[in-house]
Parts: C-alpha cells; sequence; structure tokens
C-alpha cells in the first residue's frame, strides 16, 4: 500500500523512503483554481485540452497517450473504462507526451500563481496534480469510495482510502454550524467562548492577534501554526494545508472566511506567516492571559496555546458537533484521542438524555420483556 501510494504522489515533493510517503498527501487546490489551471490564456489549445482530458478522467499523464475514445462517453485507458463529460468527449483526445504535459502544467500554474504557492510549501506542480483534484474533489461530491477506486485503477482500497484525508467537505458544515466563531451558541465550558475570544484580542501586535485567533479558528498545534506559509492557504476552499504535523503527518483544517481574511492579509516574514520559537508563542499566550486576568479566573489552569486547542474541541462538541468530524479536525487518528480533548459536563450529559430519550428511561417504557 505505501508503495502504492508513493507512486501516486509522483514526484511532487521528495520522497525519502515508502514509510515516508505514508505521512504525505497532495496539496490540492479548490475546484476553482484548477478551473483557472486548464484554462490558463498561457496555454495553446492543444495543453487546455490535455489538462481538462486529465482532469476529467483522473488518469496518469502516462496513460493520455494511447488512450481511446469509446462510444457512449468512455474512455478507454490502460486497459480500463473512465467515464468522460459531454464537453470534454466532444473535443477530440489529445495527444501529448509527459513531457509536454509538464511544461503545460508549470506554465499555466505560473500564469494563474499556483506555483508561487506550491513552491512556498516546498512542492512543484505536477501533471499528477490533476490526477488528485480528480479523486479528491469527486469524494467531497459524494463519490463512493469503491467507485473511485476502480476507476482510478487502484489494485488496493487501502491506496484510495488515503485520498480522504484530504477531502474536507464533509467537515465544512458541521463546522459551520457548530464553530463558535460562526455559531450564535455560547456553550459553557471550562474556559467559555468569551473568555477565549478577549484572549485571541489581548495581544497589541495585528500578527499576534491573528496567531492567537487563528489556534481557535483551525485547532492548529503549536508547530503547525508555526509552520505554516502562504501557499499553505487556500481562501476558495477555507481550508489550510499543514504540512507534516504531528506523526509526522500532512493534513488538512477548515477555517472560517474572516480568518482566512486575516492569514491573507499577513506579509510573510522570509517563508512564514509567524516566524517565532514555540517560546515566544507561549509568552504571547501568557502575556494575553495576564492582560485579560484569565489567569487568575482559572488559578488551577496553565493557559497556553494547547489551551485553546482543548477550547476548540469543547465548545465544538457542546455546540453538537459529532465525535467523528470533530476528530478529522482535529488530526486525530483515533477516536480515543479525540475524548481526552473534550471537557464535558453534567449538564451536557442532561441534555443529551433530554433530546435523545425525552427524559425516560427505556426501562420506563412499555415494552415487552422489560
Amino acid at each position: 500500500m505505501v508503495g502504492d501510494w508513493a507512486k501516486e504522489l509522483g514526484d511532487e515533493m521528495p520522497v525519502t523512503s515508502p514509510h515516508q510517503a505514508d505521512t504525505l498527501l497532495p496539496l490540492v487546490p479548490a475546484p476553482r483554481a484548477i478551473f483557472e489551471l486548464i484554462n490558463s490564456p498561457a496555454l495553446p489549445p492543444d495543453g487546455r485540452q490535455s489538462l481538462r482530458f486529465l482532469y476529467a478522467t483522473g488518469i496518469h499523464d502516462s496513460e493520455l497517450t494511447g488512450a481511446t475514445l469509446q462510444p457512449g462517453l468512455l474512455l478507454l485507458a490502460n486497459g480500463r473504462i473512465v467515464p468522460l463529460d459531454s464537453r470534454t468527449a466532444s473535443a477530440p483526445l489529445p495527444s501529448a507526451t509527459v513531457e509536454q504535459l509538464q511544461q503545460w502544467v508549470l506554465l499555466a500554474a505560473g500564469q494563474t500563481g499556483l506555483l508561487t504557492r506550491f513552491q512556498s510549501c516546498g512542492r512543484i506542480p505536477r501533471p499528477s496534480l490533476l490526477r488528485h483534484a480528480y479523486a479528491i474533489h469527486s469524494l467531497e461530491n459524494g463519490m463512493d469510495i469503491f467507485a473511485l477506486c476502480r476507476l482510478l485503477g487502484h489494485d488496493a482500497l487501502v491506496t484510495t482510502e488515503m485520498y480522504l484525508d484530504s477531502a474536507m467537505a464533509d467537515c465544512l458544515g458541521p463546522y459551520r454550524r457548530y464553530h463558535p466563531l460562526l455559531s450564535p451558541r455560547t456553550p459553557t465550558a471550562d474556559v467559555s467562548v468569551e473568555d477565549v475570544l478577549a484572549l485571541c484580542d489581548a495581544p497589541e501586535r495585528p500578527r499576534e492577534r491573528v496567531a492567537l485567533r487563528t489556534l481557535y479558528a483551525t485547532a492548529l498545534r503549536e508547530s503547525e501554526l508555526l509552520n505554516l506559509a502562504p501557499g499553505d492557504l487556500d481562501p476558495a476552499g477555507q481550508r489550510l494545508f499543514v504540512r507534516q504535523g504531528k506523526g509526522p503527518k500532512d493534513r488538512y483544517a477548515v477555517i472560517d472566511p474572516n480568518t482566512m481574511e486575516l492569514l491573507t492579509g499577513l506579509l510573510p516574514d522570509g517563508n512564514l506567516l509567524f516566524p517565532w520559537s514555540r517560546m515566544w508563542l507561549w509568552k504571547i499566550v501568557s502575556r494575553a492571559a495576564k492582560k485579560t486576568r484569565l489567569d487568575q479566573k482559572y488559578p488551577n489552569l496553565r493557559i497556553s496555546p494547547h489551551t485553546i486547542r482543548h477550547a476548540y474541541a469543547t465548545h465544538c462538541y457542546r455546540n453538537g458537533m459529532d465525535l467523528a468530524t470533530l476528530g478529522k479536525l482535529l488530526g486525530h487518528p483515533v477516536l480515543g484521542d479525540t475524548v481526552l480533548y473534550i471537557h464535558s459536563s453534567w449538564d451536557k450529559t442532561l441534555d443529551d438524555f433530554e433530546h435523545t430519550t425525552g427524559g425516560k428511561s427505556p426501562f420506563t417504557a412499555k415494552s415487552p420483556g422489560l
């Protein structure tokens, strides 16, 4: 499986071992950015049509040469059948070498700004970008994982499942409904929403305020925040690309539009948005806690950047977010880790009991055998 995934990643980034490949995810922009790429005016007509075929079918760049159109909007590539949309199928099947496809991708990426984004993340846009986008965008639109496995030509389902870590559309709805920055609800927790927002607004320097708000908006770990580069921002997709987080492993994080706007307005210092040490980030939070007197309000709690991550988990859960979605947003591979992040209360337990049972125990229901 790991070897198959290493082949999927191609040469977008340097991969030193099959084990390392298992921790990497492709950098894939939102559909709008892909449309801009394949329709770039810098490309010749053959280039635009070739990149469109790659995105429409998800085939490897090496499979384009030798592919044939079949009746019924189908493409035969390397022995497997792939469906086509009518607009793509209406044009002649392009014939392009792998080298030409690479040149066209780099040309279009340079014209649309994707090249700068990839380079700031240590990546190189390759034709495989369009295959990755096909897979992730199809999953986000609701495609079944088994169907995608067959369309991509994977021998093992576990290879296709690697794309699930990049598909975040299923998290956007719950995030918008339950994150306190977007939801009008104000759940009670060990650290209240109002206190966290006051903490985020306390620093005098704008960059420091944006840093703390980003922690609360995304639940990034300290190292993940400090490693954030401009190219990791995807405003159209409402997400951040988190490179080599805990594990180390790549992941994606969802973010609200207001915080994203603040991030995109920051001028990077070097190649990073927050070029600080972890100790400096802790000092920012500590000073903010003293300024807002939260250190006195919560004398038994050492307020740190990680406190904000715990508050994110607690507030989203208290607002009603399910544990599976919350675990994915936190980047937890095991659901048990997510449970440890949540500070629940007896009130929450009673609320859930009332909602699910109407306040009645199953043993009070008139059911036979009870």
